[in-house]
C-alpha cells in the first residue's frame, strides 16, 4: 500500500529479475487462540479463520506466479479489491480470461504479460491445503470515479473481479453504512492483513521475494500477516497525510487532499504497524457482537509504510455499498443489530488487552465508592465519590480519566501530587485517589454527563514508557492510539519471547522463506504489568439507575 503507478508491471519486472529460488459459506468468527500479540503488538502470522474470504491476486506467468495485491471474496463469484491493483488488466478476446497487459513501447498494440489468478483458502501461499482454490478472472469492474494511480488521493480506489470458478469457502462480510462503520473521533480498534512487504522498501530497493518450496510461486510474505491499526479521526488524518506528502515530495495536489466520508484512516501515531506494498486491495476489519469480522476498508495508499504520523488511507467500503450491490446483489452486509453500540474506544482496548494477554497482564480491581464506602456505578451530578484501586503487582500506579466527550486525561502521576516523587507501591496495596493521592475528602462528579471510564495501570519501576508526571492533567490526543502505544511498549519490555513480535528490522532482510512460528515451551514470566478499567455513569437520567445497587460490602 503506497502511492503507486503501473504497480502491476513494476512488481512483475522486479519478480522476474529476482527469479524463483463450519460449512462453506458460513461466517467465520475470531479464533480465540490467536497468537499472543496479534491485536496490539506488531504484525504476526494470522489465523486464516479470522480472515474469511482473504485472497491473493497473482500474476501467472510462464516462470511462475507472483503475488501483487490482496482482496476478499464477497460472494461465490466476486472478489473486492483496490482499483489501482487492476490497472492494466483486460479481458483477452482469445480466452475470455483477464490478463495483465503492458504498452509495447513502439506504438503497437498492448501485449499480454500474465494471466490473472486468484488464490483463496490459504494462509500460507507456499501450501495448498484442502479447501483452498485457485481461480482465473473473467471480468474486472473499476469504480467509474477512480482517477488513476497518479491521482489516487482523489478516492474511489475500489474494484470488483469475477472468478471463473465459484468459491465455496468462507466469505467476507461488509459494512453497510456509517452506523455499522461505527467510527469515533477517539479511534477504534481495527485490523489489517496481507501477504505484502514486512518492511518499507528504500528508494531503488526491490521486493525481497519469499519463494514457495514445492512450486513456482513468490510473494513478499508467503504467510498471511495481520496487525492492529487503530482508526484515526478524519481531521487528524488529513493534516498528517498532507504533511507527510509534502515531506516526501509528492505533487502539490496531495497537500490539499480531503479526507471525506469515502475514506477511513488507520495506523499508530508513532508508526510501526501498517499495511505495505503488496497489501493493497486487502481488508481492514472490525468485529461484531459475536466476534465475527466485517470489512470497513480496502487498503489503498499512504506515505511509506508504518511511518510516524503517517496513517494509511483505506477506501471506505460503506461509501460504495450501493455500487457493490449493483454487481453483487448477494454480497453479505453486516446488520446494524449485529454491531456493538458505539465503543468507549479506550476502555474496550484495555479490556481486549486484559483478555489477550491474560498470562502476562494482571487484572486490576477498580471500583467507585460513595461517601459510605459502598460500591456504585451510577452517580449524580455533584455527588462525592472516590476511586479505589488494589494493586495486584508491585510497581508504579498510573490513572487515566476518559470522559463522556471521549477525552483522555492522565490523572496520576501529575506535576502536583507526584512532583519529584512517583512512588513504587507494593502488591496488595489499596489506594484511594481522592483520600490517599489528592488529599481530599472525595471527587465531585460533574460535566460532561453520561458514560465515563477510569483506566488504571501498574507499570514496572524501571519501565521506559511515554508516561511522566509532566503529562498530568493534560488532554491526550488520539486516545486509542496513545493507549495502544503505551501497552505495546510495556509488553515489549516485559515479554522477551521472540515469537510474540514481528522479526526486527535488522533481521528481516535475512529471511528468505517463511518459517513456522515457534512457540516457547517455557512458563510465562511472572506478570509485572496490571490493567483495570471501570465503566460508570454520571446522571441516572441518562444511564438509568444501573444494575449495581448500593451494597453493604465496602469493596
Amino acid at each position: 500500500m503506497r502511492r503507486v503507478s503501473t504497480l502491476t508491471v513494476g512488481l512483475l519486472a522486479a519478480a522476474i529479475s529476482s527469479g524463483f529460488s463450519a460449512s462453506a459459506q458460513d461466517r467465520a468468527c475470531r479464533v480465540e487462540d490467536t497468537p499472543t500479540g496479534a491485536k496490539v503488538v506488531g504484525g504476526v502470522n494470522a489465523h486464516l479463520a479470522n480472515w474469511p474470504g482473504i485472497a491473493s491476486i497473482q500474476l501467472n506467468t510462464q516462470r511462475g506466479a507472483f503475488h501483487v495485491c490482496g482482496a476478499a471474496a464477497i460472494s461465490k463469484e466476486w472478489i473486492l479489491t483496490a482499483a489501482h491493483c487492476v490497472e492494466g488488466f483486460r479481458v483477452s478476446e482469445q480466452s475470455g480470461r483477464v490478463f495483465a497487459f503492458e504498452d509495447a513501447g513502439d506504438g503497437g498494440p498492448e501485449r499480454k504479460i500474465a494471466a490473472i489468478r486468484v488464490q483463496l483458502g490459504t494462509g500460507d501461499l507456499g501450501r495448498t491445503p484442502e479447501g483452498s482454490q485457485a481461480a482465473f478472472v473473467t471480468k474486472v469492474v473499476t469504480h467509474p470515479a477512480y482517477a488513476g494511480a497518479e491521482d489516487i488521493y482523489k478516492g474511489a480506489d475500489i474494484a470488483l473481479m469475477k472468478l471463473d470458478t465459484p468459491w465455496e469457502g468462507p466469505l467476507a462480510t461488509l459494512s453497510t453504512d456509517a452506523t455499522t462503520d461505527r467510527l469515533s473521533k477517539a479511534g477504534e480498534e481495527a485490523w489489517v492483513a496481507g501477504f505484502g512487504n514486512l518492511l518499507e522498501l528504500e528508494p531503488g530497493q526491490r521486493t525481497k521475494w519469499q519463494n514457495a518450496r514445492n512450486f513456482a510461486l513468490a510473494a513478499p510474505s508467503l504467510v498471511l500477516q495481520e496487525t492492529s491499526a487503530p482508526t484515526v479521526a478524519a481531521s487528524v488524518c488529513q493534516a498528517r497525510l498532507r504533511k507527510a506528502s509534502m515531506l516526501e515530495g509528492y505533487p502539490a495536489d496531495y497537500q490539499s487532499l480531503i479526507v471525506d466520508k469515502t475514506l477511513v484512516c488507520a495506523g499508530l501515531e508513532q508508526g510501526g504497524q501498517d499495511a505495505c506494498q503488496g497489501d493493497s486491495g486487502g481488508p481492514l476489519v472490525k468485529y461484531d457482537k459475536n466476534g465475527c469480522p466485517y470489512q470497513i476498508g480496502v487498503v489503498s495508499w499512504g506515505v511509506g509504510c508504518g511511518r510516524q504520523e503517517s496513517p494509511g488511507a483505506y477506501t471506505r467500503v460503506s461509501a460504495y455499498a450501493d455500487w457493490i450491490r449493483t454487481y453483487v446483489p448477494d454480497a453479505n452486509f453486516v446488520q446494524y443489530a449485529q454491531v456493538p453500540p458505539p465503543t468507549r474506544g479506550v476502555p474496550d482496548l484495555v479490556s481486549s488487552v486484559q483478555h489477550d494477554f491474560d498470562t502476562i497482564v494482571k487484572d486490576m480491581p477498580v471500583t467507585l465508592v460513595n461517601a459510605a464506602g459502598q460500591q456504585v456505578s451510577v452517580v449524580e451530578n455533584g455527588q462525592m465519590v472516590d476511586l479505589k484501586v488494589t494493586l495486584p503487582v508491585r510497581g508504579k500506579l498510573v490513572l487515566f480519566d476518559y470522559n463522556a466527550d471521549e477525552v483522555l486525561t492522565q490523572l496520576y502521576p501529575n506535576p502536583v501530587e507526584a512532583a519529584g516523587r512517583w512512588p513504587v507501591r507494593e502488591a496488595g496495596e489499596t489506594v484511594f485517589l481522592a483520600k490517599d493521592i489528592f488529599g481530599e475528602p472525595g471527587l465531585q462528579a460533574g460535566p460532561p454527563l453520561g458514560p465515563q471510564s477510569m483506566i488504571a495501570m501498574v507499570v514496572p519501576e524501571d519501565a521506559r514508557l511515554p508516561v511522566s508526571p509532566q503529562q498530568g492533567f493534560q488532554q491526550i490526543d488520539a486516545p486509542v492510539d496513545y493507549i495502544t502505544r503505551l501497552v505495546r511498549t510495556a509488553l515489549r519490555q516485559q515479554q522477551t519471547v521472540r515469537g510474540l513480535f514481528r522479526i526486527a528490522a535488522a533481521e528481516a532482510g535475512e529471511v528468505a522463506e517463511a518459517e513456522p512460528e515457534v512457540r516457547s515451551e517455557t512458563a510465562p514470566p511472572e506478570p509485572k504489568l496490571a490493567m483495570g478499567v471501570l465503566n460508570y455513569c454520571i446522571d441516572s437520567r441518562i444511564c438509568g439507575t444501573g444494575n449495581d445497587e448500593p451494597s453493604d460490602d465496602p469493596r
